[in-house]
């Protein structure tokens, strides 16, 4: 057996990670590059690979013997279901049992390290309850490795290891910290109910990540500590249905490139989304949010859906981006609610409460804004970032009381006509042919009241039409007083003569305009009263 040495081991991704985050230019990277392929070498002329049979691995473990090696290559499978180790039984429900969980675990009392290796064949620790370190970091597994009920008593440690195959931890409980730091999982990885009772650190950094390939199942899983995946990625879909946060939740600056499955989830501590991108469907229907949390310049591209989330202390959206649908239907706030700077397209809040104030400064919603039977008290936004409010009565006359309440007035004032305005149409559409009609002759004329430019083109269009009317039927002629006077003029004689040339003449446009203002004024007047006594009998 290869003994382990005692020395620190070496994780090479790290070093050159930080030999190459500490150089800059072109020379730069070629001298990083070169240290990595010295260190390898190095390493490799003071440690060669040796082959370690997976049989030898598996008496040591029956023995109680510690399981100690550092650069090798595993040949063999490593199936403790061919060991005589003592067990323990365990109840297991019929839905366990159908799937497969053993209905026992066997003790194994060995420290496992098998580090900077690599295993050729499958794993199968089902049911292992391990009593001391189990530390597989940089080690790299080819076959499908099974954990499902596997008890990690001590720290589990798999930073920076690579399962090519499928992992899976279902129902595995971690005691102490569960270290997955850089993994990568190029097949499936599951973690259903499996129980993290420390800190469970799935996270990365700029530079390197924690990568899951495929499909990532943490349905039911329980986070009794931090939960930590910060700058993970998840190229295909995370299920994280009905999980359990009990403490801090951090999955910050994540990218989720397929659907993100959070429904029915309980973050019980503060939980930070910042900066997250969720490149398809986010799914939080039914999440319970008990302490802040935070959706800063978060990225949604497909659609959003917060139907009946509950957000119990303060939750930001700030500065978050909508690209599509944003359902937050019969959803709960009952803390402030923030949502600065978000650029929204259709933002839905039907049946939605506010037991505080909602922030929408600055915000631009781009699409429609539904707040069918919304409760709130105070609704900071303004009407010019609200493209299209969907239609319903109660939802506008709220509205338009709470840019009043603001001190909005003007925001009000357009609600208002926007309200009339579809209003209106509504009538149209039901049949209602009567009050639509004089709801049209009310938008048409004034504007409803909120457009006052409106009676003033009117009437300067009628002026026009008056004027080329009786221009074009020559039904205006001048008097003979408007020609001239006879004290004004030298010769008597001459008045006569020019008396009939001034009328004989065509009166000009301008002219007809400046006799026709005065009667299409008082039409105007007639018009306008009119219109607003049956306005003011039907509405």
């Amino acid at each position: 057996m290869a003994g382990f040495s005692g020395r620190n081991i070496i994780d090479y991704r790290s070093i050159f990670g930080n030999v190459f985050r500490r150089q800059e230019g072109l020379s730069g990277r070629i001298l990083a590059g070169f240290l990595a392929v010295l260190l390898m070498m190095v390493a490799g002329a003071a440690e060669p690979i040796n082959v370690v049979q997976a049989k030898d691995i598996l008496e040591n473990i029956s023995l109680g013997l510690p399981v100690e090696y550092d650069n090798v290559i595993v040949e063999g499978d490593l199936d403790l279901s061919e060991l005589e180790l003592p067990t323990v039984a365990l109840e297991r429900d019929w839905f366990e049992l159908y799937i497969g969980y053993p209905d026992y675990e066997m003790l194994v009392y060995s420290p496992i390290r098998i580090t900077n290796s690599i295993i050729k064949g499958f794993v199968n620790l089902n049911g292992a309850n391990l009593q001391n370190d189990t530390d597989l970091r940089v080690t790299t597994f080819e076959g499908p490795v099974y954990l499902i009920g596997s008890k990690f008593n001590q720290t589990a440690f798999f930073q920076y290891a690579t399962f090519k195959q499928i992992a899976n931890f279902g129902s595995a409980t971690f005691n102490q910290t569960a270290n997955f730091r850089f993994a990568t999982f190029y097949q499936n990885a599951n973690f259903e109910s499996a129980t993290f009772n420390q800190i469970a650190d799935f996270s990365g950094t700029h530079s390197d990540n924690t990568k899951f390939n495929k499909d990532a199942d943490f349905r039911k899983a329980a986070f009794d500590r931090d939960a930590k995946f910060a700058f993970a990625w998840f190229n295909r879909d995370a299920d994280f249905e009905s999980a359990i946060f009990g403490q801090y939740a951090d999955f910050a600056l994540t990218d989720f490139n397929k659907d993100a499955k959070f429904s029915g989830v309980r973050f019980s501590q503060k939980a930070d989304l910042s900066g997250v991108g969720f490149n398809q469907a986010a799914n939080f229907e039914k999440a319970e949010f008990n302490q802040t949390a935070s959706f800063w310049l978060t990225k949604f591209r497909q659609n959003a859906n917060f139907r009946l989330a509950k957000f119990n202390q303060t939750i930001s959206f700030s500065a978050t981006k909508f690209d599509q649908i944003a359902d937050f239907g019969q959803a709960q706030f009952n803390q402030e609610a923030h949502f600065e700077d978000a650029r929204l397209l259709h933002a839905f809040f039907n049946n939605s409460q506010f037991f505080k104030e909602v922030f929408f400064d600055n915000a631009w919603i781009n699409g429609t804004f539904s707040l069918y039977r919304t409760r709130y008290d105070k609704l900071n936004i303004r009407w010019n970032r609200i493209h299209d409010l969907a239609y319903d009565d109660t939802a506008y006359h709220l509205l338009i009381q709470n840019f009043n309440k603001l001190g909005f007035f003007d925001d009000a004032s357009e609600c208002q006509y926007s309200y009339r305005y579809k209003h209106m149409w509504e009538r149209w559409r039901d049949g209602d042919i009567d009050r639509g009609f004089f709801d049209f002759l009310a938008w048409l004329t004034y504007g409803f009241g909120q457009r006052p430019v409106r009676p003033l083109g009117w009437a300067l269009l009628f002026i026009l039409i008056g004027g080329i009317f009786f221009t074009a039927t020559n039904s205006i002629t001048c008097s003979k007083e408007s020609a001239g006077k006879p004290e004004n003029r030298p010769d008597p004689n001459q008045h006569k003569e020019d008396d009939q040339k001034s009328c004989a003449r065509k009166i000009s446009i301008w002219g007809t305009i400046s006799h026709s203002r005065s009667g299409t004024h008082q039409c105007m007047r007639v018009v306008n009263w009119l219109v607003s006594r049956q306005i003011s009998n039907v509405g």
